[in-house]
């Protein structure tokens, strides 16, 4: 079978370098939820990454896998998009789903809006960093071809915005019938 690679490996270095880093120091200044030192402490035999944290790392790492693949798949197939716009496509996909996702790192159950997330300006600041980064690489010549980067048309935007909020809207959907 002679398929087209979905991303590239210099887009996945520029990934690791750009979706992991900001927002990761940005929920670690998070404050946490209000009533985390109300609880007892867990017991030290339990792993720090428990089963149920396995699945749901597993679950949304199969999600964001499918709205990737099926993103580019789509922009290959339906739309008649070009290999290498569908490829900038699924890398935006997937780089946009990975800033939003951490807007699902709330405290299970808490309110989709008003959380300890959502409150942290140093997330806000990590989201829009991320995203003028993004928006550098793709605009400017040089970075947009070592990233082998083509400007998607209107269409190929739409389907990035929709694709890549579809694993924070299950997110907080999830979230809300926790609650």
């Amino acid at each position: 079978m002679d398929a087209p690679l979905p991303l590239l490996p210099l887009q996945i270095l520029f990934l690791n370098m750009v979706t992991d880093v900001f927002p990761a120091l940005a929920l670690g200044v998070c404050h946490g939820h209000e009533d985390v030192m109300a609880r007892p402490p867990r017991s030290v035999r339990d792993p720090i990454v428990g089963k149920r944290q396995w699945w749901v790392i597993m679950l949304y790492s199969i999600l964001i896998t499918v709205v990737v693949l099926g993103s580019f798949t789509i922009a290959r197939g339906s739309m008649g998009m070009s290999t290498e716009e569908a490829v900038t496509v699924s890398f935006l996909v997937i780089a946009l789903a990975q800033i939003l996702h951490v807007f699902n790192m709330a405290e299970p159950g808490s309110h989709p809006f008003k959380n300890e997330i959502t409150k942290n300006g140093y997330v806000w600041a990590a989201v829009v960093l991320c995203g003028l980064i993004l928006y550098f690489a793709l605009s400017l010549p040089p970075l947009a071809r070592v990233l082998a980067l083509q400007a998607p048309s209107a269409g190929g935007f739409v389907l990035i915005v929709i694709s890549s909020a579809i694993p924070l809207i299950v997110g907080r959907v999830v979230s809300m019938i926790k609650r």
